[in-house]
């Protein structure tokens, strides 16, 4: 079975993870919905949507990106890839890639800011740009999303993220509950806190080992490393 929801999902994130020994280690499904949250945010720093828009050239320098590419996300939308093509679809297209210090993408001046994008030299009307951008994926019923965007080949790996985020909540609750069980009757939280733990990085190695292996790779033939992600400017993220 192959999760399509936030709530299918769930369910089997929760049947990845197994039996949690204690109600008071039990995650809400508050606290699952912003775990799931968190791991998508991570996730579309690292792998988004990619999309290609084309534009024919105005013979100007300035393009407002919400006007001229169809779905740009605001908040999040970013510049992957830019072309100057010529004859584009023929056998004689020629494209050449951007640099990015020929080009910048900055908030308008309007009474509503739109982000345009400003070019170091105009192209001709006989050339169109070529967008390569960025679009965040989505997962049905989270945060009103319509439709899961996840493609198959990414699902599997996707939930083991989730699971391993829901046992590093799990982690962090055992140690605030073993830092207060000083009596007798009280149940000891080391135990979970150390098994719960090694759950969580078991779990992230394993969506790992599932993500595209030039993702992975650290430049020497057959070699990889910990997977880091990274926001879409490039930054890496901390590791919690």
């Amino acid at each position: 079975m192959s999760w399509t929801d936030l709530a299918t999902l769930i369910i089997e994130t929760d049947s990845t993870l197994g039996k949690v020994e204690s109600d008071k280690l039990k995650l809400t499904n508050d606290e699952k919905t912003a775990a799931v949250r968190d791991v998508l945010d991570e996730f579309n720093g690292v792998r988004p949507i990619v999309r290609v828009t084309e534009i024919v050239g105005t013979g100007t320098r300035r393009y407002v990106l919400e006007t001229a590419v169809a779905g740009w996300d605001a908040g999040f939308s970013a510049i992957e890839q830019l072309y100057i093509v010529t004859q584009p679809g023929t056998s004689d297209e020629q494209a050449r890639e951007l640099s990015e210090e020929s080009y910048d993408v900055r908030l308008t001046a309007d009474a509503t800011p739109k982000h345009a994008l400003f070019l170091a030299a105009a192209p001709s009307t006989s050339e169109t740009l070529r967008i390569a951008w960025s679009l965040p994926h989505t997962v049905k019923d989270l945060d009103a999303a319509t439709a899961t965007s996840i493609g198959s080949a990414d699902k599997q790996a996707f939930l083991l993220l989730v699971a391993a985020e829901f046992a590093r909540k799990i982690t962090c609750r055992a140690s605030d509950l073993a830092d207060h069980s000083m009596g007798l009757d009280q149940v000891d939280y080391r135990s979970p806190e150390r098994t719960w733990r090694q759950n969580a990085k078991h779990l992230r190695d394993r969506a790992v080992q599932r993500l595209a292996p030039g993702e992975l790779s650290t430049g020497a033939a057959g070699s990889s490393t910990e997977w880091l992600p990274r926001d879409r400017y490039g930054n890496a993220r901390v590791s919690r």
